[in-house]
């Protein structure tokens, strides 16, 4: 029995469940002490009940605790004075089996240990006081009987025992209960604070995560601000050209790009441009007529879209540029100024749309749209000087 409840003790984690198991094991290790006794000496047992009953009855009842303790500590706990009843047998089986020279004394304990436990210093004292009253009720009653002699110093030494243990354990108890509460409080105050540090953690991403937002702003911002100060001292469209090339792939990282323009005139995509330089390919190219039957690329053009080109069945209507974009992954964007078609910038993205981040994309427009006025404002600025040049002819 007592290795089942030892067993149970270690397996258990509720401090209330192991207290309960603690009480009953003390209860049965107090309890063969007794049988101990009982089999060393008959003479421990004074009293004229015979000592084979009380045993019996002391053995029966711990062992309905044992099996009933979990609905009994219940009951216990709706009503505390339910513990009376325990209180009351022990002080029956103390009178009856011998008072001072009882070898229940620490068996009678139990009930008054597990008050202390589970009901602090204020079980502890409730406990012992109302057994040291059944107590002495039912020794005077039994007296009434069959004359008991007690020598009184003893029964007052066995009192003040049992006032010093119980209210001991109570004290313990109630030191535990704090102990208890304060571990309570400081996991509650940890959970608090490891909640507390997600938080924190969450809005230092999150402020880290806008601040790189606010970063690449920044930078594309820097780049469209330097990229119109080039533009503005752009003396003719190739220089134009090359600074929005540049800042494609020397600031947004992009490693090649080529830009074409359309000609007023013809209506047709030329002029091209590219980076970095290739200048037998440049010559090889030929002008673009923009019209739908010219391929993919122009079409998306002629509705102002962009759209991403690799391995596309004739891209342009141009097998030398057409070859050029079939290496890799291509992104074109429309150069519109004003609902007009200005020109169109092709940018390479090795690895396809997965390796462009929406702030490239937004870049990306960025310098487009910027270029598209740059360039139509250079090209208007052009042709503006060459109309002024035939009116000054036709004049003279």
């Amino acid at each position: 029995m007592i290795r089942v409840l030892s067993d149970k003790i270690s397996k258990t984690s509720t401090p209330q469940t192991r207290i309960a198991l603690f009480l009953l094991a003390y209860r049965w290790i107090s309890l063969f002490i007794v049988i101990w006794l009982f089999q060393v000496t008959s003479t421990t047992f004074t009293a004229p009940v015979i000592p084979v009953t009380l045993l019996v009855t002391a053995i029966a009842i711990t062992c309905l605790i044992t099996l009933f303790h979990q609905p009994l500590k219940r009951i216990i706990f709706e009503d505390p004075f339910f513990l009376g009843v325990d209180i009351f047998s022990i002080a029956v089986i103390l009178t009856l089996s011998g008072v001072t020279q009882s070898p229940y004394t620490l068996y009678a304990l139990s009930p008054l240990l597990a008050a202390a436990f589970f009901f602090h210093m204020k079980g502890a004292l409730w406990a012992v006081g109302s057994f040291t009253f059944m107590y002495l009720a039912t020794l005077f009653l039994a007296n009434q009987s069959y004359p008991i002699s007690v020598e009184t110093h003893l029964l007052i030494n066995q009192l003040a025992g049992m006032w010093l243990v119980t209210i001991l354990f109570g004290s313990v108890s109630q030191l535990f209960q704090q102990l208890q509460n304060t571990h309570n409080q400081l996991a509650t105050a940890r959970d608090n604070l490891t909640r507390q540090n997600g938080e924190l953690a969450a809005a230092r991403d999150h402020l880290s995560q806008q601040n790189a937002e606010l970063a690449v702003a920044h930078h594309q911002l820097e780049i469209i601000h330097d990229l119109t100060l080039m533009l503005q001292g752009a003396s003719d469209i190739k220089s134009a050209q090359q600074r929005v090339l540049r800042a494609v792939t020397e600031e947004l990282g992009f490693s090649q790009a080529i830009v074409g323009l359309v000609s007023p005139a013809t209506a047709r995509l030329e002029h091209w441009q590219m980076r970095p330089a290739n200048d037998e390919m440049l010559s090889a190219l030929n002008p673009i007529a923009l019209t739908p039957s010219s391929g993919p690329v122009i079409q998306e053009l002629l509705a102002h879209r962009g759209g991403w080109w690799f391995n596309e069945r004739p891209a342009v209507a141009d097998e030398v540029l057409n070859e050029w974009l079939s290496r890799s992954p291509w992104l074109s964007l429309p150069l519109v100024l004003q609902e007009q078609i200005v020109g169109v910038l092709l940018v390479t993205a090795e690895g396809g749309r997965e390796n462009l981040s929406d702030d490239q994309i937004v870049g990306l427009t960025a310098v487009a749209s910027q270029a598209a006025v740059a360039l139509g404002t250079v090209d208007r600025v052009k042709q503006l000087a060459v109309e002024q040049e035939r009116n000054r002819i036709a004049r003279d």
